[in-house]
C-alpha cells in the first residue's frame, strides 16, 4: 500500500530530523553554556542569543563536513558514536562507582578516550575482523532467490536455481 509505504518513510525522515536537530542544539547550549561561558562570562539574559548563535555556527560546520564527503556520512556517523563511547564510558563508571571521582579526571578521561579513538582510526589499517563470518551480510554469498529454498537446503529439491539476487560485499567500518 503506498500510504502505508509512505507513512513509514515520513515517520523515518521526521525521527532523522529530530536526531539532528536535537544533536545540533545539544551542541550550540553546550558550547555556550559550558565552554564559552567559562572564558568569556556574560549574562544570563544573553545567554539565549549566544546558544542561538553558536547553534547556527555547528549547523554550518555540519552541513560543511556532510557536503565535504558526501559519500560517507553513514560512516562518518559510526566514527563519531564511536569516538563518543570511547570518551564516555570511563568517566560514567566512575562517577557511578568512584564517588570521589574530581572533574578534571572526568575531563581527562573524555579527552584520553576520545583522542586515542580519533587517532587509532586513522592509525588501524582496515583490516575486516568485525566481519569474521563473511564477505557478504548472510554469508552465503551472492543471494539467491528461489521460492523452494527451503526445500533445496532441507534436500527435498533437486536445487536447480537460475535467479541470482547480486548482493554487495559490506564495508568494513571496525578501525
Amino acid at each position: 500500500n503506498g500510504f502505508l509505504g509512505g507513512g513509514v518513510l515520513i515517520a523515518i525522515v521526521a525521527a532523522c530530523m529530530s536526531t539532528g536537530d536535537g544533536s545540533i542544539l545539544a551542541m550550540g547550549t553546550c558550547f555556550s553554556h559550558n565552554i564559552l561561558r567559562r572564558f568569556a562570562p556574560f549574562e544570563q539574559s544573553k545567554l539565549l542569543r549566544i546558544t542561538r548563535i553558536s547553534t547556527v555556527f555547528w549547523t554550518a560546520l555540519s552541513i560543511g563536513i556532510a557536503c565535504a564527503v558526501p559519500d560517507q556520512t553513514g560512516y562518518l556517523l559510526i566514527v563519531a558514536f564511536d569516538i563518543m563511547l570511547a570518551g564516555s564510558v570511563i568517566p560514567l563508571f566512575a562517577a557511578v562507582y568512584w564517588p570521589s571521582c574530581k572533574p578534571i579526571a572526568a575531563f581527562a578521561s573524555i579527552m584520553a578516550g576520545s583522542f586515542s579513538r580519533l587517532i587509532l582510526e586513522f592509525a588501524l589499517p582496515k583490516d575486516r575482523l568485525l566481519l569474521l563470518l563473511g564477505d557478504y551480510a548472510q554469508t552465503y554469498g551472492a543471494g539467491i532467490y528461489d521460492p523452494n529454498m527451503l526445500q533445496i537446503f532441507l534436500g527435498i529439491a533437486d536445487g536447480n536455481i537460475d535467479d541470482v539476487c547480486p548482493q554487495s560485499k559490506l564495508a568494513d567500518y571496525s578501525g
